[in-house]
């Protein structure tokens, strides 16, 4: 018998156990590793029984063990390992020599380690390594002396650390530096020779250096770094020197989204010449000069949104190309395509503001302040495909206007105050789609848009939230009043008043600069269904500035500085459905039950908690920069106990992920609410147990247990990845229409005979990577509709007759098994005259079987199993 058939024979032998630490040979790669739970290397050995000098590859796993590299004197002899794989060993521990007695190593994965520090001890002089992997650690500093040990270092991923100081000598080699999510101050480039990627979004840096490369870097572009793509979003950066970017004229992709520039101007850009992607997103308040854009020729998308424009230079676009002698013109930017000035403050276009983007197919104008957009704008981008001016003050659009977007296909022009829109024959030959909703149409003329509409067989979209029809207004018997006072103040008072407004419906004080709500507010204004109070400067909004049963429907109150809001002002509301309150100061919201509220905006506030059950209408919601203790999306959180009133009002939910909680504890009927169900992720949770009763919907009245009905529409549940061991015969009873069933890897032994009976309608079921050791007939002849069943890496050495059985199976793994070989050689005939694939995804690979004394396929069963099914059944009976 020859070494490697030997090795394959005592791997076989060893999977079947229950020992720990473990290890395995992935499939094929026989000079590759992989192992769960060792304390150090040294228990290779001790595990398989097998030299380690010809490995190459390995992979360790050690979640619940601590893992210690490094120790003197106790180097495991592998001189031919390169690859390294240590990812979320969460108790890694590196000691003095760390990798330095594995002088060919290449490829290095500690990401998810908790490690603290990394050393220029921890690797061998003159190291081979070339990628390097230490995401999601607790590093707060690396060295000059660490990398100087990394000459051959080219792609490197420190994301996610604690790093606030970073030292590089010269590295000739890298190309890929990810540094993301730290608290850097500063970083130079000087260093990085050859560098094509890198990522430093989520730092503090105040500035971002670049001086000539170092010393013995040969380009073929002198002086120029190679780098393709620097991300600096999310800094503190304010101030861009002049030529600051004259060496990166490879660069394509340059985005300083999220900092405090606030001025940019032509000779801050110089050097760019390749530029194709340009974000400015988020930078407050940008002033841009004239021809800011002037050098960047190879322009394909420029996103200024949300940088506080007010204004925008005719001039501003244009490529300047110079001729020989000195003259210069601007000229169009050919490559143009896509253009946002998004969330800005802008009020009036120049007619030229486009004429040097021709070729421009997207331009998104949307939350600005836009009443007019003068005729001749598009003219000069005939190519437009995407225009969006939603969320402006549109109050017209010319025809003019309209016959200039010959190409367009999506024009978005909703949240408006149009009434009306000119003839549209003739106009708009190519639209496919047409956003219109929240503008106060008058009835009789938005009939014949109506009808053009209809006649083209365009769709019309109200809103983000459904199509129904637009409300318009007969003009005859409702109001609308806009205010301006951008420089004086504003009192709005009831008592006293002798001004008559009782069919008011539309109210917009947003651009009052300064409102002040005396005696009675708008109770003057008892059909008000609509109010914009949005930047006003407000600090409180009481029940006595509305009328009793008030009809108002939507409140815009943006911007204001209110810090509580009580459940008296919104019992003034019955009707309302549309409830904006982002960007205030709010601590305190009070609701009662909210009937038909739809969308509540509470972005931007200071709330530490809130009720989803007073809404039970509600679609569109937002919490977003908050101080809020409870989250919707639980995923990656330490969440340690789950039960149903955590889940109270969520009527409507379809998908929960509940993934990544370490050791979560779910307390009895914990879904019971959630009766439209559709997917359901408890992946690494921790489970170790799953009852009878954790999954049902419960019927409104009912008491006892057996009010609780199936969930007739969870059709995805997802539970790989925990510890569980014992599954009741009724764990998925209540899940009828269940279709696909991941339990990968846990520790399943023997699940019960009718575990699967009620889901007739499951067609994946996933049961690899557990301990299972048989699989009886009588479970396999209740998955009559399955087509994707993986029962790889368990411990089985037969299955079944498979006579008349899965009769629609059409995929099945089945590697990773002890497998009898004359019982392998029976299932792979049936596997053949059933026509169903045994191979994973894009592998070859065979299973492998043991050969035993028997010429036949033995199935019977031994008496550790019937041991097993004793100790399930007395488990349940303890447990009642």
């Amino acid at each position: 018998m020859s070494l490697l058939n030997f090795s394959i024979l005592c791997l076989m032998c060893f999977v079947v156990t229950d020992a720990k630490p473990s290890c395995s040979i992935p499939k094929g790669q026989f000079m590759s590793l992989k192992c769960e739970e060792l304390s150090s290397f040294t228990e290779i050995s001790s595990v398989l029984h097998l030299p380690t000098r010809n490995l190459q590859q390995l992979t360790i796993q050690s979640r619940d063990t601590k893992l210690t590299i490094g120790a003197a004197n106790s180097s495991v002899n592998m001189p031919h390992l390169f690859l390294l794989d240590l990812s979320h060993s969460t108790g890694l521990e590196l000691l003095s020599e760390g990798f330095s007695k594995y002088p060919n190593l290449t490829d290095i994965d500690i990401t998810g380690c908790g490690l603290e520090q990394l050393l220029d001890s921890h690797f061998a002089i003159d190291s081979m390594v070339h990628l390097l992997k230490a995401g999601q650690n607790k590093l707060s500093s690396l060295s000059k002396d660490l990398f100087n040990k990394l000459p051959r270092l080219q792609n490197a991923y420190f994301y996610k650390n604690g790093l606030s100081h970073l030292e590089l000598p010269h590295m000739p080699n890298l190309r890929y530096l990810d540094l993301r999510d730290n608290k850097l101050t500063d970083f130079n480039l000087n260093n990085c020779p050859r560098l094509e990627h890198l990522d430093l979004n989520h730092n503090q840096l105040t500035e971002f250096q670049i001086t000539p490369p170092a010393e013995g870097f040969n380009s073929p572009t002198k002086e120029q770094f190679p780098l393709r793509l620097l991300d600096l979003s999310s800094n503190y950066i304010s101030v861009l020197r002049e030529n600051h970017f004259e060496l990166l004229g490879n660069l394509q992709i340059l985005i300083l989204s999220g900092n405090r520039i606030t001025t940019l101007k032509s000779a801050h850009l110089s050097g760019l010449t390749s530029l194709r992607y340009l974000l400015l997103a988020s930078n407050y308040k940008i002033e841009l000069q004239e021809h800011t854009f002037e050098g960047l020729e190879q322009l394909v998308t420029l996103d200024l949104s949300y940088i506080g424009l007010e204004n925008l230079d005719p001039h501003l676009f244009g490529y300047k190309q110079v001729d020989k002698q000195g003259l210069y013109e601007y000229l169009p930017m050919v490559h143009m395509s896509r253009l946002s000035l998004t969330g800005n403050k802008l009020q009036h276009l120049d007619p030229r503001t486009f004429e040097k983007l021709p070729f421009l197919t997207t331009l998104l104008l949307d939350h600005n302040a836009f009443r007019v957009l003068p005729a001749g704008l598009f003219a000069p981008i005939r190519s437009l495909r995407i225009l969006s001016v939603r969320y402006n003050q549109l109050t017209k659009i010319s025809r003019d206007l309209l016959e200039a977007l010959s190409n367009i296909t999506t024009l978005f022009i909703d949240n408006n105050q149009l009434s009306s829109l000119p003839d549209l024959n003739g106009t708009l030959p190519n639209l496919e789609v047409l956003a219109i909703g929240r503008n106060p149409w008058q009835c009789d003329l938005f009939a014949q848009t109506e009808r053009w509409l209809i006649s083209r067989k365009i769709p019309y979209i109200t809103d983000d939230i459904g199509s129904e029809k637009p409300i318009c207004i007969c003009t005859k018997d409702i109001r609308k009043l806009t205010i301006w006072n951008t420089q004086t103040n504003l009192s709005i008072e009831a008592v006293n008043s002798s001004l008559n407004l009782s069919s008011l419906l539309i109210l917009d004080l947003s651009h009052v600069a300064r409102l002040e709500l005396l005696d009675g507010g708008f109770s003057n204004f008892p059909q008000l269904m609509e109010i914009n109070i949005s930047g006003c400067g407000l600090d409180q909004l009481l029940n006595s500035h509305f009328a009793n049963d008030s009809v108002l429907n939507a409140i815009d109150a943006l911007y204001n500085k209110f810090t509580a809001l009580t459940k008296d002002l919104f019992n003034k509301f019955p009707h309302l459905v549309f409830a904006y309150f982002a960007h205030n100061a709010l601590c305190h919201l009070e609701l009662p039950h909210m009937q038909v509220l739809r969308e509540l905006y509470l972005g931007h506030n200071k709330l530490t908690d809130f009720n989803f059950s007073d809404c039970p209408r509600l679609e569109k919601f937002y919490l977003n920069d908050n101080q809020l203790t409870q989250l919707l999306n639980l995923s990656g959180n330490k969440i340690v106990v789950l039960k149903s009133a955590h889940f109270a009002g969520l009527t409507s939910l379809r998908h929960l992920h509940l993934q990544l909680n370490d050791k979560m504890e779910l307390r009895g009927h914990t879904f019971a609410a959630l009766k439209q169900l559709e997917a359901l992720d408890l992946s690494h949770i921790g489970l170790d147990i799953l009852g009878p009763h954790l999954f049902g919907y419960k019927q409104v009245d009912t008491e006892d247990a057996s009010g609780y009905m199936p969930m007739a529409h969870m059709r995805i549940l997802n539970l790989n990845g925990n510890k569980i061991q014992h599954l009741h015969t009724r764990s998925f009873a209540r899940l009828p229409f269940l279709e696909e069933l991941s339990l990968a890897n846990n520790a399943l032994r023997l699940p019960p005979i009718s575990l699967f009976a009620s889901m007739q309608r499951l067609q994946k079921l996933n049961l690899s990577h557990n301990q299972l050791a048989e699989i009886s007939s009588d479970i396999l002849k209740t998955l009559n509709n399955i087509t994707d069943l993986h029962i790889d890496y368990n411990q089985l050495t037969f299955l079944p007759n498979l006579n008349g059985t899965l009769p629609h199976l059409q995929s099945m793994t089945i590697e990773g098994n002890p497998w009898q070989c004359a019982c392998l050689m029976e299932f792979k005939d049936w596997l053949r005259s059933s026509q169903v694939t045994s191979l994973q995804d894009g592998s070859d690979e065979k299973p492998l079987c043991v050969e035993t004394a028997l010429d036949y396929c033995d199935h019977n069963v031994t008496d550790d199993r019937r041991n097993d099914a004793m100790e399930e059944l007395k488990f349940w009976q303890a447990i009642g």
